[in-house]
This record gives structure tokens, sequence and C-alpha cells, in this order.
């Protein structure tokens, strides 16, 4: 036979079960709210950070960029292929700009992969600037490959380095080239990037 007073006992101790169920979901919900805040307030000091170029990370001694790849870098329209090689092309302004954490106590090479100039001439007119000066060409091929050195430059550790890739001026399109246009192509078009390597001069 059921003792009433156990069966008042079971009824506190189940309504305290519910009191401290409801707390404990009061608790997990404010919490949740206090991590959405934070979250909020560390993504915007983050973003602040990285516009001053505050943010720390690791110093790269290799890189890569391919254009069937997704990309940060502004100025490239999308990835276009003909099944074997992958390109995009530069436009509407005649230059690529971007910024590297880069392990500057080493000596780097740069090699970048040109598959088409929208003009032939712009070929002797595309070079690459580091920080605003003008780095030659060790090597260039005919078949769009160039090599540049980056040497040693202990006073830009923990700094970007700034990299500009650019022709004299860009164009609309022109047929008869290795890259054919559709007739309503209005872009204007410089050169068609395909990659971009930099690792440690060996």
């Amino acid at each position: 036979m059921l003792d009433v007073n156990d069966y008042e006992d079971g009824v506190r101790d189940a309504s305290r079960q519910k009191e401290e169920i409801a707390s404990l979901k009061n608790a997990v919900a404010a919490l949740g709210k206090d991590v959405s805040f934070l979250r909020e307030k560390f993504t915007t000091l983050l973003e602040m950070m990285d516009r001053r170029g505050d943010v720390p990370s690791a110093r790269l001694s290799k890189w890569r960029f391919h254009a069937s790849l997704p990309t940060a870098i502004e100025n490239l329209y999308p990835a276009e292929t003909n099944g074997a090689d992958w390109w995009r092309w530069v436009g509407p302004a005649p230059a690529v700009r971007f910024k590297l954490n880069l392990d500057r106590s080493q000596q780097l090479t740069i090699r970048v992969h040109v598959l088409s100039f929208i003009l032939p001439e712009l070929h002797d007119t595309f070079r690459l600037l580091v920080n605003g000066v003008h780095h030659r060409w060790i090597d260039a091929t005919p078949g769009g490959r160039f090599e540049a050195l980056l040497d040693i430059d202990m006073g830009l550790q923990g700094t970007p380095t700034e990299m500009t890739l650019e022709v004299a001026h860009s164009s609309p399109p022109v047929n008869g080239t290795d890259f054919p246009h559709e007739a309503t192509d209005n872009r204007l078009l410089s050169f068609t990037l395909s990659s971009i390597d930099i690792e440690p001069l060996n």
C-alpha cells in the first residue's frame, strides 16, 4: 500500500527536478547568448585588426595560387578551362595586387604562369612589383612562365609583403588569339593568370 508521505516526497522531488531542469535550460540559453555576443565581438575585432594589418599569423615560406581554386585576390574574372588548362583573366584593371605574410628571413622564388596576353605586345610590359619596387624577371619563357627572386629582408619580418603583377593596359577582347571570345564579351582584359608559386630558393 502506497504511503502518503512517500507520495508527497516523490512529488516534491519531481517538482525540484523540474525546477533544476528549467534553471539549467535558462543558464544554457543565457550562455548561448553570451557566446554569440562574444563571437560577434571577437569577429568584429579580428576584422578591424585585419584592416590595420595587425592580425598575427604564421610567416609563410610557401604559397600557391591556382586559377581553378577559390581565391580572395581581387580584379580576377571567374575561372575558365579548356579541359587541360585553367586560367582567370585579369581585369578590368591591368593588375592584380595581394598581400602575404611571407618569411623574409630567407630568399624566396616566385614563379608565375601566364597563358596569354590579350595583346601580344603586352608580354614585354609584364612586371612584378614588391612593396611598390620593380623586381626584374630572372627568367621568362615564350610559354608564359616567369620567375623572380625575393631577397632576404629582415626589416619586413612580421609585416605583410604586397605583390603586384601588372601590364601596361587592358583591352576589349580580340579574336584571332589563342583564347577566342564571344562577340557579346565586352570585358576589359589584360592577361590570363594560371598559377603563382612562392617557395624557398633551393
